[in-house]
């Protein structure tokens, strides 16, 4: 695993995820975590076989960080296989 600092823009968000699920409510208790002691869990993305990155686990995190106006998040990448990925994916969201 490494850690790194990429453009948001530069993650692609698989349009299939399962997810947790926050009140309105609860994303801003997130957000203003996030605004006040920054991300404390990175988001894990995999990069894929061109090259993009692909998100893993974080969606809430990346969102909230880009509404906060950043534009550079720091990630943590591995090496995952689609089942491996998937796995990852659905561990950490249930």
């Amino acid at each position: 695993m490494t850690v790194q600092t990429v453009q948001t823009s530069q993650i692609v968000v698989p349009e299939i995820r399962s997810n947790a699920v926050y009140t309105p409510e609860q994303y801003e208790n997130i957000k203003q975590s996030i605004a006040a002691s920054g991300i404390q869990f990175r988001p894990l993305c995999r990069y894929l076989p061109d090259g993009r990155l692909e998100l893993i686990d974080g969606l809430h995190r990346l969102k909230a960080w880009q509404e906060l106006g950043h534009q550079d998040i720091e990630v943590e990448i591995e090496v995952l296989d689609d089942m491996q990925a998937m796995t990852k994916h659905l561990t950490a969201n249930h």
